[in-house]
């Protein structure tokens, strides 16, 4: 059920703030009732994305708590395992068993007189579970940090279902910790204050605003500039794709983050003006930073992290921005834009080019310079990304770089795109340029106006919304993982 869908905003929001609060002084009726909605919202559309997920919430529930029963290692090792193991099956097959059965029977086409078995494997036509990628994560966090002995496995398995079932963050996170989500399901959560509630409908409304007006009309000129009629749309597709998928992600959390206030949750930060990052490990604490700091805690530090040589702080980087890439999806390119990570990680932990920008032009001017080139660099990135296959992503590096050295052809370009384009990405660089000035969100800003000036806004939105917003019921860009 999208957050941005009449449907949600209009009747399942406001019935489900109603049941809950009807019941809300007891931690036990109110967890029924918020594990009902989670279950109405996660199965909606197909009631059999409920199996996996049940599945692993009850594996991952009895061996937390046979790993905490036990102080044999052997043993701890052996429930972790099938936890692990049984996560990690689950995401296979349904995110990658349809690509690797692909791959596998072009293999027999490529090698007959050896491989030829393999064609015998079926054309699999397998639905991908909605927020699988991330609710595993969930999961996985729980268990790992049990035996990690870093928290203590619930006692109520009802509150361990919300705590993975949660259905403002089930689909596209932020992906949660035990030790804050489950903390908060655990107790009895008072009724909202008038203030907790203003700062509630202030993301929920700033998070639709951003999807429909900004994301949705972002999508329409990556999609008019990818037919690659002329180099320069090429290099506007990238930064159209580059403020489209930040606007659509961060409205998600945003809403996320504003339903789950109302029902007296707070969820984790997601971003932070990813757009002024001055280098790669600066985006990565500014971008989707529930996750990136999943990959840093159980991934990149269990390695070694950057305490160990050069090269081996590079390898590690490797390992966890290769994991990164494929954990977005089956398609090479996913795999290409995680090592297309690593590599200017690698790059700027050698050769710190913001670093020399900032001591070349001194701190005023430096920064700034720093903040352009990286986002430049990772707009190739996102090229990369939106790629559907490497062929395509071929032709349109071909036309950036013909672009970029001197190839520009602006006749018969449309230049209608270019004026759209300006006209939605101009506003999103102030907003989010006045909140990096003040290093918050612009969430954080707006809920500390003035009750005036946040109602002048409120129209002010509204009215975007109802004149600019698009109605082509364009899905958010992180469902897909």
């Amino acid at each position: 059920m999208p957050f941005h869908s009449t449907l949600f905003v209009f009747l399942f929001l406001p019935v489900s703030i109603v049941l809950y609060y009807l019941v809300h002084r007891s931690r036990v009726l109110s967890n029924i009732t918020l594990l009902a909605l989670s279950v109405v919202f996660y199965t909606w559309e197909n009631r059999l994305y409920l199996a996996p997920l049940a599945a692993s919430i009850g594996i991952d529930f009895t061996m937390a708590r046979k790993i905490d029963a036990t102080s044999d290692p052997i043993a701890r090792r052996q429930w972790l395992f099938i936890s692990v193991f049984t996560n990690l099956a689950f995401l296979s097959f349904f995110k990658y068993g349809m690509w690797i059965a692909d791959e596998l029977r072009g293999l027999a086409i490529l090698y007959p007189n050896y491989l030829a078995f393999l064609g015998l494997l079926p054309s699999l036509n397998i639905p991908l579970p909605p927020g699988i990628s991330f609710y595993t994560f969930h999961s996985l966090s729980y268990i790992v940090d049990i035996y990690a002995r870093k928290t203590k496995p619930h006692r109520s398995f009802l509150d361990y279902c919300n705590f993975v079932m949660f259905f403002p963050l089930l689909v596209a996170g932020p992906i949660e910790r035990a030790r804050n989500l489950l903390t908060q399901l655990s107790v009895v959560r008072p009724f909202p204050t008038p203030r907790e509630i203003s700062v509630a409908l202030s993301f929920i409304f700033w998070g639709l605003f951003k999807k429909l007006v900004f994301a949705d009309n972002f999508e329409v000129i990556v999609v008019e500039c990818a037919s690659l009629r002329n180099s320069i749309e090429v290099i506007l597709f990238g930064y159209a794709f580059a403020f489209q998928i930040y606007c659509d992600f961060s409205a998600y959390s945003d809403i996320a983050r504003g339903t789950a206030r109302l029902f007296g949750i707070q969820l984790t930060r997601n971003f932070m003006t990813p757009f002024f990052a001055d280098s790669p490990s600066d985006f990565w604490k500014r971008w989707h930073i529930s996750l990136s700091s999943w990959f840093r805690d159980y991934v990149y530090i269990p390695l070694g992290g950057s305490r160990l040589s050069l090269l081996k702080t590079v390898r590690n980087l490797f390992i966890t921005m290769t994991l990164c890439g494929i954990w977005h999806g089956s398609n090479i390119t996913f795999l290409l834009w995680g090592i297309f990570h690593w590599l200017i990680l690698s790059v700027y932990r050698i050769a710190p080019l913001d670093v020399w920008l900032k001591r070349l032009f001194g701190e005023s001017v430096g920064p700034w310079i720093a903040i352009v080139v990286f986002f430049n660099l990772n707009m190739v990135g996102w090229v990369l990304f939106r790629s559907e296959s490497l062929a395509k992503f071929s032709s349109w590096a071909s036309s950036m770089a013909s672009a970029f050295s001197g190839g520009f052809t602006p006749a018969g370009m449309d230049h209608n795109l270019l004026r759209l384009f300006l006209f939605f990405s101009l506003p999103v660089l102030l907003f989010e340029l006045y909140s990096y000035l003040k290093n918050c969100e612009f969430t954080d800003l707006l809920t500390d106006m003035r009750p005036v000036t946040k109602a002048v806004l409120f129209v002010a939105m509204y009215f975007g919304i109802v004149l600019l917003g698009r109605r082509a019921g364009y899905g958010f860009i992180y469902f897909q993982f």
